[in-house]
């Protein structure tokens, strides 16, 4: 059975030197190293632990800190803590004596109990909604730091492998994790702390200072776009670009965090087996036209190489993809992934229902013979032959959206000697980009925010820079190809490589990190970036101390900066943000003074509430759909200049409660005024189970966008009124405001809706 170690009993006061003497004591007999178990008034601890200096705190009671004081007042030694039971009106007390010397961590601590335990209850946390019998005890230090310190574990795995402890069951309430619940916030909260900033596009603007000539673009309006890529990766591509080999892939990822992901990649022609190098990406919010002509424009700025060669693009068949490439760079000959068209073809058959199931293969194996025709006659020929076996729906969605787009990427056309990039029994496929998104599937195992996916990419790219490097030097994985070692070969001596790298297995957490009160390098450093930033100044020495000016030198990248720390916590820096910036955070960390606090102001969340709805994924939120007109839609070329969308929102239908989805068709004429145009019910449009072909003329007027846009969920009410129906000519809504005892509520149609719903 389990029992305190007990240095001593007793009620008596004891002097300064006493405790010291105590402090100093040399019998390991009267040590513990585990924290108390429920002490008794009177007992004194002698608790001496280097690896966990703080876990006698955790004694599974629950005390309030109500000060510190030095004793004794003339020439103090003792640095004294003070403590009062958490239950109201207790007189029991708690008092922890260290040597002023050994700092907060002190190693060494004597701590002793006074008054009467008579009263004192096991109680739940005050902050627990469920399950409030149990009592709360505090976890140790110890415990929860190896909790943060597994940053790349799911939290019930850091839960499970925590919980196999070999202690005496007494002390597994402060030793063991409470539950995958505490572990997950435990993981989280670090996390937060070590980014850059709370806010995502604080740190992508203080990774664009630190980072030179990184981030070329970071737009917030009209649409999120920020562009980056390395100079020395454009260096190494324009030594290739003259290369006949050269294809270039351009393809967009999802679920890498709130955002999409579009990558422009390329099989190195220089080595054996063309690696795969990423070249330039954008994170974006939308997949319009303009943002990936953004793109495309940004990059041909910085290879102006572009416009002079005829490079081979391979895209999928995304109409915005193909309209930015043929306007930004009219001259690059594009080609269509065979997989693509392919897909494109069975997502006819089966997802639009225009055939039978056995249809899918056929005509997918029609489409494949039309593609691998050795000569346009031949193709003619072929078609001729195969399209009166068609069915007319499949005639015309063939001459309407595949022909073209097969004439320019048959294989008569890759075989060309011109282009010659035809591969046997696959044509031309996106390959190349569909292998690199695998990569970054495994890097990014779950979804992560900008500023860490950027930083992770950071350092991608300096992996991939070096590979190049050592490539060009024989040595490494990458093995250059014969033709290509008189013009690229560079000795190993006169090889410059980046100057930061990192193993693949490190990212996303890419920048190593160390135990923040370690003071040295350890092999078991912590992954994750506690601000990345800010090590990597203390790991480059760019920390001065001037003792002159009370004051900090920190040199950046392109300037230097002067930070001062005050007392009352208001420290300064001379760059931009003045305060809470990765400059005072990396001198707080050299003087080993963490006192963190993050910035609050999240410029991300704003931008995700204009949004409405979370980007980067396939698929749109269930309670809102938002159906983006197609640039070859009838409803597109009617309004060019027009922003134009379909949303499906839940309404209450007429002859009951129940909720129903309704198309609305949202229309701004101008900046100054936005219009939400409902499309009438109409069964000659569309019926339940089936989606419009086509939107009517027919609207009525407009009520304001973002009542649609909070999601906003129609749900019964006590006394709902009449639905109207809306037919005829255009009639305006009557949308109205009203205060209520219990909300905002909206009239429309007829029908209160408030804003909790």
């Amino acid at each position: 059975m389990f029992s305190n170690t007990v240095y001593d009993t007793s009620t008596d006061p004891l002097t300064s030197d006493e405790y010291r003497i105590i402090l100093n004591c040399s019998e390991a007999n009267k040590w513990c190293t585990t924290p108390p178990v429920k002490p008794n008034p009177g007992d004194i601890f002698l608790y001496k632990n280097e690896k966990k200096p703080l876990d006698w705190k955790s004694d599974q009671y629950r005390w309030r800190d109500v000060g510190r004081g030095k004793q004794p007042k003339q020439s103090p030694f003792l640095q004294v803590y003070y403590y009062r039971s958490d239950v109201v009106g207790s007189e029991f007390t708690k008092k922890a004596y260290t040597l002023l010397d050994e700092g907060k961590r002190a190693s060494t601590t004597v701590i002793r109990y006074f008054g009467s335990i008579e009263g004192i209850i096991d109680t739940s946390h005050g902050n627990r909604k469920s399950n409030i019998t149990i009592p709360h005890v505090m976890t140790t230090k110890s415990e929860l730091h190896s909790q943060k310190s597994d940053l790349k574990e799911q939290p019930k795995k850091v839960y499970k492998k925590h919980t196999q402890i070999d202690v005496p069951p007494a002390l597994i309430p402060v030793l063991a994790p409470r539950d995958a619940k505490q572990c997950a916030n435990s993981i989280g909260n670090e996390r937060k702390k070590r980014l850059l900033s709370n806010d995502d596009v604080i740190g992508l603007y203080l990774t664009h200072n630190e980072i030179p000539e990184y981030i070329h673009v970071m737009q917030l309006i009209p649409e999120f776009v920020i562009v980056f890529f390395t100079m020395p990766m454009m260096t190494l591509f324009d030594e290739v670009i003259h290369m006949p080999e050269l294809v270039l892939h351009y393809d967009t990822t999802f679920n890498i965090g709130d955002f999409y992901m579009s990558l422009l990649v390329y099989k190195h022609p220089a080595f054996e087996k063309g690696p795969v190098i990423p070249l330039a990406c954008m994170l974006h919010h939308s997949k319009k036209t303009d943002v990936h002509k953004l793109f495309f424009e940004t990059f041909k700025t910085k290879c102006k190489a572009m416009e002079i060669c005829r490079l081979k693009f391979v895209t999928d068949r995304e109409a915005g993809i193909t309209k930015a490439l043929q306007s930004s760079l009219p001259n690059v000959n594009l080609y269509y992934c065979w997989n693509h068209i392919l897909r494109d073809v069975e997502y006819w058959v089966k997802k639009k229902k225009h055939g039978e199931d056995s249809d899918e293969d056929i005509y997918k194996n029609n489409v494949w013979d039309l593609l691998d025709s050795d000569t346009e006659k031949h193709f003619f020929l072929k078609y001729e032959k195969m399209s009166a076996t068609w069915t007319k729906e499949f005639s015309k969605y063939f001459n309407l959206y595949l022909k073209d787009d097969i004439l320019t990427s048959g294989k008569w056309i890759l075989n060309s000697p011109e282009v010659n990039i035809y591969k046997e029994r696959t044509g031309i496929t996106n390959n190349p980009s569909e292998s690199f998104n695998s990569v970054l599937k495994r890097i990014f195992t779950k979804e992560v925010k900008a500023q860490v996916c950027i930083l992770s990419m950071y350092e991608l790219y300096q992996y991939y820079n070096k590979e190049i490097i050592r490539g060009y030097s024989k040595i490494g994985d990458y093995k250059l190809k014969a033709c290509y070692v008189d013009d690229l070969y560079v000795t190993p001596i006169n090889a410059e490589y980046p100057k930061s790298s990192i193993d693949l297995k490190d990212i996303p957490y890419c920048f190593i990190n160390k135990d923040m009160r370690s003071k040295q390098l350890e092999d078991n450093e912590e992954e994750y970036s506690t601000f990345s930033l800010a090590k990597r100044l203390i790991l480059q020495n760019r920390i001065v101390h001037v003792p002159q000016l009370q004051c900090f030198i920190v040199k950046g990248e392109k300037e230097e900066y002067l930070v001062k720390l005050n007392s009352n916590k208001k420290n300064s820096c001379t760059c931009k943000l003045k305060i809470n910036c990765h400059h005072i955070e990396a001198v707080k960390y050299s003087i080993n003074h963490m006192d963190i606090i993050q910035n609050n102001v999240k410029l991300h969340t704003l931008e995700r509430r204009r949004r409405g709805y979370t980007a980067g994924r396939k698929k749109l939120p269930k309670n809102v759909t938002i159906l983006e007109a197609a640039d070859d839609s009838e409803l597109f070329s009617q309004s060019k200049n027009d922003l134009t969308k379909t949303c499906m929102i839940p309404t209450v239908t007429p002859t009951s409660n129940s909720v129903k989805r309704r198309f609305v068709q949202c229309m701004s004429t101008n900046n100054n005024c936005e219009e939400i145009e409902v499309t009438p019910k109409n069964n000659n449009l569309f019926t339940e189970q089936s989606t419009p072909k086509k939107i009517g003329l027919n609207r009525v007027s407009s009520v304001k966008r973002d009542l649609f846009e909070r999601s906003i969920e129609f749900s019964p009410i006590k006394n709902p009124l009449k639905y109207s129906e809306v037919t005829g000519s255009k009639i305006e809504l009557n949308l109205s405001t009203k205060r209520t005892k219990f909300d905002r509520a909206y009239n429309v149609c007829g029908v209160q809706v408030y804003e909790n719903h």
